[in-house]
């Protein structure tokens, strides 16, 4: 999940404010509601496909393939080149995300949480952390 005031040109993301046209809408919004309090949903975007994109980095990691060559790894880079906070979790657990400063932070810690089990990935980050 990201904040952008402004649509990202990134395939396969939808605006949260889409009333529940997506699967697991509920949650998504609990989600909003807690990391990104006071925050119009017409600001916030979902990665589609994340978790998809999470359990295909993992089988080509384990299988040597660099993770910067994976549709996980470049959706986030371009996530992070539009988006004023990015959230990442694998898991139901999105409560008391470790804040990283970075975003070569954040793509280092995705692909370490990714390459160790359980293969979940937990991190926030925000420009206003730089």
């Amino acid at each position: 999940m990201f904040k952008a005031k402004h649509a990202p040109k990134i395939k396969g993301c939808t605006l949260l404010a889409e009333n529940g046209s997506f699967s697991n809408y509920g949650f998504f919004i609990n989600a909003a509601e807690h990391i990104f309090a006071n925050v119009p949903y017409d600001e916030l975007w979902i990665m589609d496909d994340f978790h998809y994109m999470c359990d295909l980095a993992i089988e080509q990691l384990a299988t040597g393939k660099d993770f910067s060559t994976t549709e996980l790894y470049k959706t986030v880079v371009a996530v992070l080149a539009c988006a004023d906070e990015t959230v990442l979790w694998y898991g139901d657990d999105f409560k008391e995300l470790p804040a990283v400063t970075t975003k070569n932070e954040l793509l280092v810690v995705a692909e370490a949480a990714l390459k160790d089990q359980p293969f979940e990935v937990y991190a926030c980050y925000s420009k206003r952390l730089q």
